[in-house]
């Protein structure tokens, strides 16, 4: 019984500002689906996005526990500072209570 995670409805979107700072925000909001037959634990998206002048987030959004068959919205706003952002890459992390014969772990 193994969880799989999927994310639909995905939107990254950078509204960079320029103030005094040149202060950017990265907002992220979607859906996380467990489509699987088993419990996702500390489920949690990891966001890293670089500007020109290097890293300018890495993050991580903690989403809790996801049970099978289930939906969750997920929506955060994501400060930066310096230019707008060139790339951003958002992983899936989570953890499952069996191994890959679906024995418990210990």
């Amino acid at each position: 019984y193994k969880p799989n995670i999927t994310i639909t409805s995905f939107l990254a979107q950078d509204y960079h500002i320029k103030t005094g700072a040149e202060a950017g925000n990265l907002y992220i909001d979607g859906n996380l689906n467990n489509t699987g037959d088993g419990t996702a634990y500390e489920l949690r998206l990891h966001i890293v996005a670089m500007n020109v002048e290097g890293k300018a987030i890495d993050a991580s959004i903690d989403a809790g526990g996801l049970t099978p068959h289930m939906t969750m919205g997920v929506s955060r706003q994501l400060n930066y500072n310096g230019s707008a952002l060139v790339s951003c890459n958002v992983t899936i992390y989570y953890l499952d209570l069996v191994d890959a014969q679906n024995r418990p772990r210990p």
